[in-house]
C-alpha cells in the first residue's frame, strides 16, 4: 500500500480534460502535497509537463487518469508491468 495516498480526496476531481493545472492547482485537486505529488511523478504515474516559461503543469485528462487508476482503498490498481504483491 502506497502511505502518501491516505490523505487523498475521494470525490473526483473537477478539472477539464484539455487544461492545464499549476502543480498547487494539482495538489488541491488531488488531495495531496507537493512531495506527494512529485513521488507520484517520479514514479511516473502521473505525468508533468514544462511550459516554455519554466513552470510545471500538469494536464486535466492525467489528473483524472491518475485518479482513476485508484481504488476504494487509495491504493494505486495500475501495476505498470508489475505483478501485483500479494498480501
Amino acid at each position: 500500500m502506497l502511505k502518501y495516498l491516505s490523505d487523498m480526496t475521494f470525490s473526483r476531481p473537477n478539472v477539464k480534460d484539455g487544461e492545464r493545472y499549476s502543480v498547487k492547482e494539482t495538489c488541491y485537486h488531488l488531495g495531496v502535497c507537493r512531495d506527494s505529488l512529485s513521488k507520484y511523478t517520479n514514479e511516473g504515474r502521473i505525468p508533468r509537463y514544462r511550459h516554455a516559461s519554466g513552470r510545471y503543469f500538469y494536464l486535466g485528462q492525467d489528473i483524472l487518469a491518475f485518479f482513476d487508476n485508484l481504488d476504494a482503498a487509495g491504493e494505486l490498481t495500475a501495476t505498470r508491468g508489475r505483478k501485483p504483491s500479494k498480501k
